[in-house]
Formats: structure tokens, C-alpha cells, sequence
């Protein structure tokens, strides 16, 4: 695995190009976050696996109930 730094609007990648796209706290901050899903979708081959990390505003996606 190769980690580069882009523009999440604009990925410097030809299409179909991944077969796994990962965006750990990148993909979230685009301005445009539509943009930035389709330049996902756009590098990704077809069948292929994105994933992203990322935070919600109360921290977590889940309820948690902790003893």
C-alpha cells in the first residue's frame, strides 16, 4: 500500500485505476463532498472496495451504552 496526498476533487488517477480506495480523515474535508465521492467512485475499479475514515459532529456513529 502506497499512501499519496491529493486533491479529493481531483485525484491525479486515470478511471477504474484501484481496486481499493481508502480515505482516512481526507475524503470529509472536501468543499464539494459530492465531488469528492465521485472521485472515488471514479478511480475505483468496478467491484471494487472504498473505504473511508471518518468523525461525526457528537463523535460517534453509534450509541453506545457502556456499563
Amino acid at each position: 500500500m502506497e499512501w499519496q496526498e491529493a486533491d479529493a476533487e481531483a485525484l491525479p488517477f486515470a478511471d477504474d485505476t484501484f481496486d481499493t480506495v481508502p480515505s482516512c480523515v481526507g475524503v470529509m474535508f472536501a468543499p464539494h463532498h459530492q465531488a469528492g465521492a465521485d472521485e472515488l467512485v471514479r478511480v475505483c475499479r468496478p467491484g471494487g472496495t472504498i473505504g473511508l475514515i471518518s468523525w461525526t459532529p457528537r463523535g460517534s456513529s453509534a450509541s453506545s451504552s457502556r456499563p
